[in-house]
């Protein structure tokens, strides 16, 4: 499948399911001129960064279409997971290094006390903190396919939702809506501190609701 027929594709079920690109530019909070390059398939698969990758997942997702099915057709299922991964990974290696110079910094300054020996063998031996506080049971049922995860991880530490990043404030909070499909969606919140250690919270939800126009 080329980007083009793609976007061909994307067009038609959308057509079909009687959206209207500035309905699902709302709903998805997408730009709108993002979502018209994606449907006249004016775009490289392997060059797309990784937010840019999730907006075209969760697209496909919200008309119904199979994900797995689409980037296998784009560039062949390895390559295409390959490339996920690769971008993700880059931009991951990025945050990490922006974080272990300021980190560095901040050990330098206090390594010599008790209080930097702990605050290193935290780092290296303890994953960061990784708490949930919107939805508050991990098991759910909804009818809305949007949830409003909202929560909380030790300063400095990045956050990724089902292996998308998430924005993270200066204290450690974040607030993330996620698409999810009609029936059982798994929902992994992982939380990276500068030294690689994780934390990982899982939600179950389950959507009742159909597909509105």
């Amino acid at each position: 499948m080329t980007t083009e027929s793609c976007g061909q594709l994307l067009k038609s079920s959308r057509d079909q399911a009687g959206r209207s690109l500035a309905s699902i530019a709302k709903e998805l909070k997408i730009n709108h001129e993002l979502l018209e390059r994606f449907e006249a398939g004016q775009f490289n698969f392997s060059e797309l960064d990784v937010h840019q990758q999730g907006y075209l997942k969760n697209y496909v997702q919200l008309l119904g279409l199979d994900w797995q099915e689409v980037i296998k057709k784009l560039g062949g299922s390895k390559a295409a997971r390959a490339g996920i991964n690769r971008t993700q990974h880059r931009t991951l290696r990025s945050l990490v290094l922006t974080q272990q110079i300021r980190r560095g910094a901040l050990i330098a300054a206090v390594v010599v006390g008790v209080g930097g020996i702990i605050f290193v063998a935290t780092q290296l031996f303890v994953g960061p903190d990784l708490t949930i506080t919107s939805p508050q049971t991990t098991e759910l049922r909804s009818n809305s396919r949007q949830l409003e995860v909202i929560g909380k991880t030790s300063p400095g530490s990045d956050v990724l939702i089902n292996d998308t990043p998430v924005a993270v404030g200066l204290e450690g909070e974040f607030k993330q809506n996620v698409l999810l499909s009609s029936g059982v969606n798994r929902v992994e919140i992982t939380a990276i501190n500068s030294l690689s250690r994780t934390a990982t919270r899982e939600l179950v939800v389950v959507v009742t609701a159909k597909t509105s126009n």
